[in-house]
């Protein structure tokens, strides 16, 4: 594993779990989790902006509402709901 220096700076969180897993495609991983992350957020935001439920958007997407829980949980990912 590579040697800890803390004065070391990192452009992105990512870089830095890559380095502390000793592990480059950590880098990519991580940036997807925190991709996907970010859209959920702003799925969920704009949802609750225009005042619908998750029974709401599943009823418009044809599914059933605990896959819209799970997603908006991190459990699914969007393709697992729409599919």
């Amino acid at each position: 594993m590579a040697q800890f220096v803390m004065n070391t700076k990192y452009q992105s969180v990512s870089e830095a779990a890559a380095f502390l897993a000793d592990a480059s495609d950590v880098k990519d991983k991580v940036d997807l989790e925190i991709a996907r992350s970010t859209l959920v957020t702003a799925l969920i935001q704009m949802r609750l902006e225009k005042g619908l439920t998750q029974k709401d958007i599943a009823d418009a997407l044809h599914c059933d509402p605990s896959k819209i829980s799970k997603l908006e949980a991190g459990f699914n990912h969007l393709r697992d709901v729409v599919s």
